[in-house]
């Protein structure tokens, strides 16, 4: 039980450390898109 406990500790800290790594290549690359995407109002 506490092996899984440790191992999920690992691979949540292992996610959240990759997501923000890709979100930051993503804004160097395309910017921030959703910006101009907004639905609904005038246009």
């Amino acid at each position: 039980m506490a092996l899984a406990g440790l191992l999920f500790a690992a691979q949540a800290i292992f996610f959240i450390a990759n997501r923000q790594r890709i979100n930051k290549k993503l804004d160097e690359e395309y910017g921030q898109p959703q910006k101009y995407n907004r639905k609904g109002g005038r246009g």
